[in-house]
């Protein structure tokens, strides 16, 4: 698995879980249930939630999300 994307907050992880499915691209978020606890201050290995996809997947999955950042 990589690491594809790490989303600002939980509206943009929505569309972007939308997206990959809708391409059927596999994906899986890392802390994605254990990131939503603001236990103080933020530490990126202990709440930031982050999307990983298989390698295989990784290149078309990166190209969606640029295509979905760069829309008007």
């Amino acid at each position: 698995m990589k690491k594809l994307y790490s989303p600002t907050n939980e509206s943009e992880l929505m569309v972007i879980k939308s997206l990959l499915e809708a391409e059927e691209i596999p994906y899986y978020v890392q802390n994605d249930e254990f990131g939503s606890l603001y236990s103080g201050i933020f530490l990126t290995n202990f709440n930031a939630k982050t999307i990983m996809v298989p390698d295989e997947f990784y290149e078309t999955a990166k190209d969606l999300i640029s295509n979905f950042e760069n829309e008007p």
